[in-house]
């Protein structure tokens, strides 16, 4: 997908649906599709190892994509580069320091966007990147959260509840579901 819509200066297509499972390079991708805005949240970035200047002076791109796997990405150097400076992008992405290696090349990422934080060269192991805490952009914790929040830990707890519980309710019910289990397996 190198270049695709490089300097596609009125493309603006939904591409949403497209399979990109098997993709290695999205380098350049809509660099210049200065009107590209659509909804590509959803593609599946696990084999893509470079990401550089792939929205590079794609001016009104705003969309959520921090869903998308990194974990393979070497280089998202001047992803969102906007060589005016006048970048709408400002999402949160704040899964991408946990998701990408502690080497990936993020040099000027974000310069020229809207990302609040100010930011443009982001820490490739600490998260959020582009908004931070006072947009409601959190990165994920390695422990339980103690109050109901929009995303989710990174471990989950060992018995699903249908609302938050203190640590001496969790062990309560983590050993009468475990006695519940035990005894349906024998029942089978």
């Amino acid at each position: 997908m190198l270049g695709v819509f490089n300097g596609a200066t009125y493309f603006n297509q939904l591409i949403g649906s497209w399979d990109v499972s098997q993709v290695k390079d999205m380098r350049y991708m809509f660099r210049s599709a200065k009107s590209f805005d659509q909804p590509i949240g959803y593609w599946n970035t696990s084999q893509v190892e470079y990401m550089d200047s792939m929205f590079a002076n794609a001016i009104k791109f705003n969309q959520t994509i921090d869903s998308w796997d990194v974990s393979q990405v070497r280089t998202m150097d001047s992803m969102f580069f906007s060589f005016s400076g006048s970048s709408v992008f400002n999402q949160c992405l704040s899964t991408w320091a946990g998701k990408t290696s502690g080497t990936v090349d993020t040099s000027f990422m974000l310069s020229g966007t809207d990302c609040p934080n100010g930011i443009r060269s982001p820490n490739a192991t600490l998260g959020p990147w582009c908004q931070n805490y006072t947009q409601g952009c959190f990165a994920p914790g390695f422990e339980p959260s103690q109050q109901p929040s929009d995303l989710p830990s990174s471990r989950p707890t060992d018995v699903p509840t249908n609302s938050p519980t203190t640590k001496s309710q969790k062990k309560k019910s983590t050993k009468k579901t475990k006695k519940q289990l035990k005894k349906k397996s024998k029942k089978m």
